[in-house]
């Protein structure tokens, strides 16, 4: 049987400790594209993102 990893990249808010987003990624990509595109679904305006 042969399993397939599923890559995940989260916006995680330490002081609440609570994910506000999750995106998968692609196959065939890496995080660097699935990032911008959960930055988009969050609203980050002001805040410090690392």
């Amino acid at each position: 049987m042969v399993y397939k990893a599923y890559y995940i990249v989260s916006a995680w808010v330490s002081e609440n400790q609570i994910t506000l987003g999750e995106n998968a990624v692609d196959e065939k990509s890496n995080e660097v594209t699935a990032v911008p595109k959960l930055l988009d679904l969050v609203d980050v305006s002001g805040a410090t993102v690392t």
